[in-house]
């Protein structure tokens, strides 16, 4: 088994391979420095029209292996304003979380199993 500071450090730099949603996004932005008062920045790429969407925030507790608590804010709506307005309620918005993040974690699986293999 890997020591806490070395497995995290290989956990951390494979966040740009699995946490990409759906497929046809690519990260070419993945900074992250997990400590209470560090910065995180993402930014996110759809690889058809190169269109971006960026992210950050600051770690704020952390509490191995428990729990991490952090801000967010997007760099820009990732809606276009001429958009009708779309509301997604109670289990539609549900399923459409839980369809962009399980493409994230099914990525996620096989990267953690690469892990353990090495």
């Amino acid at each position: 088994m890997l020591p806490p500071r070395r497995a995290a450090s290989r956990f951390i730099s494979s966040i740009g391979r699995w946490l990409l949603g759906l497929p046809g996004w690519s990260m070419p932005v993945c900074e992250v420095d997990l400590r209470v008062g560090g910065a995180y920045r993402y930014v996110w790429r759809r690889d058809t029209d190169g269109q971006e969407i960026g992210m950050g925030g600051v770690y704020r507790e952390i509490v191995a292996p428990k729990r991490i608590v952090s801000t967010e804010k997007f760099d820009q709506a990732w809606y276009r304003e001429a958009d009708p307005p779309l509301r997604l309620t109670g289990s539609a918005r549900r399923r459409a979380q839980v369809r962009d993040v399980a493409a994230s974690y099914d990525r996620l699986e096989g990267v953690l199993a690469e892990m353990a293999a090495r």
